[in-house]
């Protein structure tokens, strides 16, 4: 009696773990930065009894099928997503761990030259991934000036507005000084350890008069 109730018992959470359709926008992956869309859906259960944990990231609920699982930080090459009948263990998914993209550095620039006294400063995108909206800040970046007359000016600039000494240097160049951009630090998402970017522009300074812009 007690191996057909037990048989009885396996038969049916196969059946239930058979009807568990998991999905998410992002193709089977989960990154780190984001909030990863994740949709779960049981005919057998009801959907607000559907409860998903996981020991890496926060998951939470959007509405009765609809989840986000935000991961902020993991060295894991695979992470599990747990589904739950309310207490009871429906099963576990495992999902590959990726990383967003590098983000691109967007200067103003006009005739493939970068504006700087009609400037104000940078922002960052995430461009061609399949999540939108990803909030990337600029930490900081360096600036050096190299003079026509051989002198070479330095700048370390927090944040993604030229700082005061920066914008003083600009104001001081003359045609013919080349401006790069380098080092740039950023935070993209939520993640918790900074990307240092291999972006580097270069620009000679022309003279031009150029409409303000951002």
């Amino acid at each position: 009696m007690k191996l057909i109730l037990l048989s009885i018992i396996i038969l049916f959470t196969n059946l239930i773990k058979a009807q568990t359709i998991v999905s998410n926008e992002l193709f089977r992956k989960v990154y780190v930065g984001i909030e990863n869309p994740i949709s779960v859906v049981n005919l057998k259960i009801p959907s607000n009894n559907i409860i998903l944990k996981s020991d890496v990231g926060l998951i939470r609920k959007v509405n009765n099928t609809r989840f986000t699982w935000r991961i902020c930080n993991t060295r894991e090459r695979f992470v599990y997503l747990k589904i739950y009948n309310k207490s009871t263990f429906i099963d576990s998914i495992a999902f590959k761990v990726d990383t967003i993209p590098n983000a691109t550095i967007l200067a103003s620039s006009q005739d493939k030259e970068i504006l700087f006294k009609e400037s104000q400063g940078f922002r960052a995108e995430i461009l061609d991934f399949i999540a939108d909206g990803i909030n990337v800040e600029i930490i900081s970046f360096n600036i050096t000036i190299v003079k026509t007359n051989g002198d070479t000016i330095r700048i370390e600039n927090k944040g993604c507005y030229y700082n005061s000494i920066a914008k003083l240097e600009f104001d001081k160049l003359k045609i013919g000084d080349k401006v790069t951009l380098s080092e740039f630090i950023v935070k993209e998402g939520c993640e918790e350890k900074h990307r240092k970017l291999t972006t580097v522009l270069t620009s000679i300074y022309s003279g031009r008069k150029y409409e303000s812009r951002f």
